[in-house]
């Protein structure tokens, strides 16, 4: 991802200080001390990018200094915005996963830190979040960057957006990372668009949903279906699904609008896993009308709990399983197609993509029976390579 960057930004002019020059300051604040005086054009080294008292600002480095300038006094700002766009794994679910795998991988030897992380990778945020704000915390003194990324994983995907923009901003601050960027502006972006404000909570699903897509009868409903769909996917599946405290997912239900505003989702997406579960509810459609999409989502949550699995293996599953439509000629083309599509290629590809899933999960269950699917389920490294034909 740094070298994806790294690159796009030696493609351009780099970013320069603007006309007539500028103050680097110590902090983004309005009563920021100033460290240096930059001068008109002087070559910038971007680190990470944060909202202050002034707005969007940048942390630099220039001519030996470092420190912050706003986003109107530097020119050239495009290529670190496309780089940063880029620099992470196109889908949020695979963001949080690269973030999860840096830091397993940057905490060798520390077995907080890893148990954390476990709890993390089978969806149990709330748990992990206790665990990092009432050990980690505390022994690092907030001066571990990784650390702090990890809590602001775990926030986030408890539903506490303000308090995982906390935690990024603070790691950020400690060290750069593309990644973290990239998260810490989505949660701000979620953080001005979901207009999700009412809830009701279950013995398994606290749901947050918008007034607009459900009223309180629906939401009631909706929430006896997840109740429902839970327990016929744990008795297919063995999900791991449980009436506690600790363990419950966060459901949230948008319009389509809200959705896309709120998540940035691609045009073809209906629903999105992230540790929280999102799906689409149109004004005036049935609660029943989102079972598929619902389903769909605790597939990819009962995968979650039980390791990490490739995204083909996760989407066929949920497909296979949600009880979702099929389209007839797309999965003739799809197990034509050796290679796996390229999801990130184009609208086309992702359907393909989803198609070619499908049909290569299809194949597993021809081969091996649901009694061999059940036990890969337990030991996600015994998934064989996928295969359509």
């Amino acid at each position: 991802m740094i070298l994806l960057l790294a690159a796009l930004l030696a493609w351009e002019d780099g970013p320069v200080v603007r006309d007539p020059g500028a103050d680097l300051r110590d902090s983004c604040s309005a009563d920021a001390a100033t460290v240096a005086r930059l001068g008109q054009g002087t070559p910038l080294k971007i680190r990470f990018s944060l909202s202050g008292d002034l707005g969007a600002c940048y942390k630099v480095e220039a001519g030996g200094a470092a420190g912050y300038l706003r986003a109107g006094e530097i020119e050239g700002l495009g290529g670190y915005k496309r780089g940063l766009q880029l620099a992470s794994d196109r889908e949020l679910p695979q963001m949080i996963r690269s973030e999860v795998t840096r830091i397993k991988l940057a905490s060798v030897g520390q077995p907080a830190i890893l148990r954390a992380l476990d709890l993390m990778e089978t969806s149990r945020p709330r748990e992990a979040l206790s665990l990092i704000e009432s050990s980690l915390l505390p022994a690092t003194g907030s001066s571990n960057a990784s650390v702090l990324a990890l809590a602001g994983l775990a926030a986030w995907q408890s539903d506490q957006p303000k308090r995982a923009a906390g935690y990024w901003a603070a790691s950020l601050a400690l060290q750069p990372d593309p990644t973290v960027e990239r998260l810490y502006r989505k949660v701000q972006g979620e953080l001005k668009s979901d207009v999700s404000r009412e809830s009701l909570s279950g013995s398994r699903f606290d749901l947050r949903y918008d007034g607009a897509a459900l009223n309180a009868a629906a939401a009631a409903q909706l929430l006896d279906l997840l109740q429902a769909e839970s327990t016929r996917l744990e008795q297919a599946l063995g999900c791991g699904f449980r009436d506690s405290r600790e363990d419950k997912f966060t459901v949230i239900v948008q319009t389509a609008d809200a959705y896309r505003a709120s998540t940035g989702a691609e045009e073809w997406s209906g629903g999105q896993f992230d540790g929280r579960i999102r799906v689409i509810l149109e004004p005036g459609r049935s609660v029943e009308s989102a079972r598929p999409g619902l389903a769909h989502e605790l597939v990819h949550a009962c995968l979650a709990r039980n390791g990490r699995f490739d995204r083909w293996f996760h989407e066929g599953m949920a497909q296979r399983w949600s009880g979702e439509p099929v389209n007839a000629p797309l999965l003739r083309e799809a197990s034509h197609h050796p290679d796996m599509p390229d999801l990130t290629k184009s609208t086309e590809q992702a359907h393909l993509f989803y198609a070619w899933s499908r049909v290569a999960v299809d194949r597993l269950y021809s081969v091996h029976g649901d009694s061999g699917v059940r036990l890969m389920l337990r030991n996600p490294s015994s998934v064989p390579a996928p295969k359509v034909n």
